[in-house]
């Protein structure tokens, strides 16, 4: 089965037994809005984009990777043992004709899943973000770029200034501390202070 977000073109209903996978595979698999991708295992192969009706490659050009959060897996699974569309070419999240799922029916669900779960309003592409963000606190950069499809490492280098480092404060605080006095000498009998009154 292939996986693919809602391109604008679509207008088939929405009929997916578990309307959050869509965002949940967003989130955690990297993908843009449009493409589409193979799962064998825990890992997605970002191989297509759809926009205006028409697959081409994806927008980095290149097929991609991507590692899944292993309750987006066993998620994804479950789909795998439906009745209908489940061959290698199928969509994963589909219309009720087996298409790409229309793009409006998904921002409704995915609007109530985010009010259900009190969150503001986020974009769908947003998840996307989320990912890198999260990411790029536990991979190094190289992986992350590969995951995203970013061609540039420059695209995938906005995501560092989300990484923690434990020390950080430490370096500050140090920065900023004022030295340990060592000298045994008199505070006013440094050189420069005011000599003392007689």
């Amino acid at each position: 089965m292939r996986s693919s977000a809602p391109p604008p073109a679509s207008r088939t209903r929405c009929c997916s037994s578990r309307p959050r996978s869509p965002a949940c595979a967003a989130v955690s698999c990297s993908r843009s809005t449009g493409e589409t991708s193979t799962f064998p295992g825990s890992v997605i192969r970002v191989r297509a984009s759809y926009a205006a009706g028409q697959l081409t490659t994806p927008k980095s050009g290149k097929v991609r990777s991507v590692p899944m959060a292993p309750d987006v897996a066993a998620a994804l699974v479950k789909l795998g043992h439906r009745p209908h569309y489940v061959a290698d070419d199928d969509l994963v999240f589909v219309g009720v004709t087996g298409g790409f799922l229309d793009p409006s029916a998904l921002r409704r669900r995915y609007d109530a899943a985010l009010g259900r779960a009190g969150l503001r309003r986020l974009r769908f592409h947003d998840l996307r973000h989320t990912f890198g963000t999260r990411m790029i606190a536990k991979a190094d950069i190289r992986r992350v770029q590969e995951w995203m499809g970013h061609a540039d490492i420059q695209t995938t280098m906005k995501y560092l200034h989300y990484v923690p480092r434990a020390d950080d404060a430490r370096l500050v605080a140090e920065a900023f501390s004022r030295p340990a006095v060592t000298d045994e000498r008199h505070p006013t009998d440094a050189p420069g202070a005011p000599a003392p009154a007689s």
